[in-house]
């Protein structure tokens, strides 16, 4: 596993499946850690998928490096307006993935309630269509990272769906949710 947009051809590859299967191809989608949304070359591969789920943890510098750890020469701000432009330009539906976490050695916490509502502004300038929320299903390789319990991944939800009218607000609590449904030739 890797990040898809550092293939250069990803978005003629999704072509190519699409044009193979013609009529019966399913929605193309691809998830992408967000980080190279800025690449105008990128922007254009993203747009040939009919779904593009792009990951979002933090709206702040520090949260950012803290929980994504992203190499030198990746910012924030370059993410965010890539993915307003990716908004604008992409034919598809744009999904922004995020992963609530807390980490008790490092003070790292996504879940504070102004990290929340500053991502929640920043979810609704990029102006997604749907946002994913969930939290690490399985025991992560940092032991101090702490996934959320049911209730506090509720409690979130909730803050979301009341402050994003008209964003479809999905919470996966566990992997057990998760549906993935294919489409079958007769």
């Amino acid at each position: 596993m890797g990040e898809p947009t550092l293939n250069l051809e990803i978005g003629s590859i999704a072509e190519s499946i699409r044009e193979f299967l013609g009529g019966d191809c399913p929605p193309i989608a691809i998830l992408t850690n967000s980080s190279l949304t800025f690449r105008d070359d990128v922007r254009r591969n993203l747009s040939t998928f009919d779904l593009v789920i792009a990951k979002l943890d933090a709206s702040d510098n520090e949260l950012f490096n803290s929980i994504n750890r992203p190499v030198a020469g990746i910012e924030l701000s370059s993410i965010i307006s890539g993915l307003r432009r990716l908004k604008i330009e992409a034919k598809g539906k744009l999904t922004c993935q995020t992963m609530l976490l807390r980490d008790s050695i490092l003070g790292i916490d996504n879940t504070r309630i102004e990290n929340v509502n500053s991502l929640i502004n920043t979810i609704k300038a990029i102006e997604f269509n749907e946002v994913f929320l969930n939290t690490p299903w399985r025991p992560p390789y940092e032991k101090h990272v702490e996934p959320l319990d049911s209730k506090k991944l509720d409690e979130i939800a909730k803050i979301f769906r009341i402050k994003l009218p008209g964003v479809e607000v999905n919470c996966y609590k566990d992997i057990k949710q998760v549906k993935v449904g294919r489409k079958t030739k007769p």
